[in-house]
């Protein structure tokens, strides 16, 4: 088991304990040939730990369980899907530059309204970036260094109490901003996105 899996069992396991109802809202896990049955439109290979996500668990079947990042998870036919729907915006960066336009291995898999986290899937990773995007306007954020890094911040919000369940919902609540930013930067501490943004006056300050 990876440590990715390891990890999101946790996350499971903890808001569970909140309202048992979370886990019947998320679906089984695919097995690998299901996942390379569904991905083989993509022009490019889905990273080791995307994989492990969607063997762990296919999604969210309500939009409204929010507790991955205050996003819904997507299952995976709906993420190749909003990939196909975004590929358009791909045709000024063909070749995967660092640039702040929609590229050809950007693969999403959580969605809040116009927000994304998608994961950088180019051939040469095993594990690639995090990186949200406000689609309708706004550069890309690099989040986090890879998928098992974002999980394990998340978990640590749970555990320290940044982030609460609802009992009575599947409704994620944020309890302190500047408290997620700092455990995201924590667990991620050569993230030069981290280092950057504690540079900056904020609202907080």
């Amino acid at each position: 088991m990876s440590e990715l899996t390891i990890t999101l069992n946790q996350i499971l396991d903890f808001v569970a304990k909140e309202n048992q109802d979370i886990i019947r809202e998320f679906n089984l896990g695919l097995t690998v040939s299901e996942i390379e049955e569904i991905v083989e439109v993509l022009p490019f290979k889905l990273t080791n730990e995307v994989i492990d996500l969607y063997s762990w668990r296919d999604g969210t079947s309500s939009s409204v369980t929010d507790i991955i990042a205050h996003s819904f998870f997507l299952p995976l036919n709906e993420a190749v899907g909003i990939y196909e729907e975004m590929m358009p915006l791909d045709i000024i960066d063909q070749n995967n530059n660092d640039s702040y336009f929609w590229q050809v291995a950007w693969f999403p898999i959580l969605t809040m309204d116009q927000d994304y986290y998608f994961v950088s899937c180019r051939n040469d990773e095993s594990a690639g970036k995090v990186y949200k995007y406000f689609i309708a306007g706004g550069e890309p954020e690099p989040m986090f260094s890879n998928l098992t890094i974002m999980m394990k911040a998340i978990l640590d919000c749970y555990q320290t109490g940044v982030y609460k369940i609802d009992p009575e919902s599947t409704i994620l609540s944020l309890i302190d901003e500047f408290e997620e930013k700092k455990i995201f930067a924590k667990n991620d501490p050569d993230n030069e996105f981290w280092k950057t943004y504690f540079e900056i006056p904020r609202r907080w300050d």
